[in-house]
């Protein structure tokens, strides 16, 4: 599960590398690896950034550098999740989600384990961030942020009728409205 469950960490560090005070950073423009060299080696200003980061949005400054870790020593398999989402292949991101997801239950919860903690909270921080509801391989409802980035790709790749229907879902204004045309339609497709 653990092998599993690093494919999400990517999606973390890309959120935490679109804040204004990463990018901002002289580490902005290292690579993963020599960020975690970094850390090891202990440099102070980056361990502030991280502390800053973590305060200011919350996370945990030992679950960041985990995350650091694990993203470092990443091998090929550990991307699968951001190529599926890139190629926009939304069935088979989804079965692996609903899977993980189903899984979760039988990982032992042991606070004192940061890597196991990291990979859970790597997991649900996009499995909420991308689905609101995910319910069997085939009954899901995608979250507004998905819908949204999905139009704005789609359109890129000249699709306008798969854009103007996941924008559409993303701007419904009913939350059952959005829930039952957007799970509907995806269904019958």
């Amino acid at each position: 599960m653990e092998e599993r469950l690093t494919a999400y960490v990517p999606y973390c560090l890309g959120k935490i590398k679109k804040l204004p005070e990463w990018r901002k950073s002289p580490f902005a423009r290292m690579s993963w690896e020599e960020v975690n060299s970094a850390i090891i080696s202990s440099n102070q200003e980056l361990l502030y950034l991280i502390a800053d980061i973590a305060k200011t949005y919350k996370y945990d400054s030992t679950i960041i550098t985990r995350w650091l870790g694990l993203r470092a020593s990443a091998v090929t398999k550990d991307f699968y999740i951001a190529r599926t989402v890139q190629d926009l292949k939304m069935h088979k991101l989804t079965r692996r989600v609903w899977r993980d997801q189903n899984h979760m239950d039988f990982i032992p919860k042991d606070d004192s384990d940061l890597t196991t903690k990291a990979l859970c909270l790597a997991f649900w921080t996009f499995r909420s961030d991308w689905f609101r509801t995910i319910q069997s391989e085939s009954q899901f409802s995608l979250s507004k942020m998905a819908q949204q980035w999905l139009g704005q790709q789609e359109l890129r790749r000249g699709d306008t009728e798969m854009a103007n229907y996941y924008l559409r879902c993303a701007s419904a204004s009913s939350e059952e409205e959005y829930l039952s045309e957007c799970e509907s339609e995806e269904l019958s497709k």
